[in-house]
């Protein structure tokens, strides 16, 4: 990063807070994955795309692009059920003011809970989805 913006100034980063907020909120990723990878499995031509539309959503209302409170109130709402919400605000808030991890606190409960609820669902919706595809022969496809 520093080599692409050489005038920015991470002295006051703290490094370890914005890992450890990264790590934590790559395990409410994964459930989120997991249950985005049900589509290409149904939807052979058209669930790539469903999942490109999962992936801009979960942009749109998490403050990658602006802050979330230019957001309409009810996408405001659907902000704050999206990890990508807390990571990016864990992760600012380390590395541009060097927080440390107790005080992102309420950044990475958030991502916990989400971890703890994402990963079974994420298992429990692609284990259907899977027995689904076998039994109506999704899974038999050539090329």
């Amino acid at each position: 990063m520093l080599l692409f913006f050489p005038q920015l100034n991470l002295t006051g980063a703290n490094f370890l807070s914005a890992a450890i907020v990264m790590a934590v909120g790559s395990f409410s990723f994964v459930g989120i994955g997991m249950m985005a990878a049900v589509l290409p499995l149904l939807y052979v031509e058209r669930g790539a795309q469903m999942t490109f539309v999962i992936q801009s959503v979960l942009l749109l209302v998490s403050g990658v692009y602006y802050s979330i409170s230019v957001l309409p109130s009810w996408m405001q709402v659907l902000s704050h059920l999206s990890p990508a919400t807390y990571v990016l605000d864990g992760v600012r808030g380390a590395l541009i003011q060097g927080k440390s991890i107790d005080a992102l606190v309420g950044d990475l409960v958030p991502l916990v809970v989400m971890g703890v609820v994402f990963i079974p669902v994420g298992l429990w919706a692609f284990g259907r989805a899977e027995r689904y595809a076998k039994r109506t022969g999704k899974l038999k496809r050539v090329g």
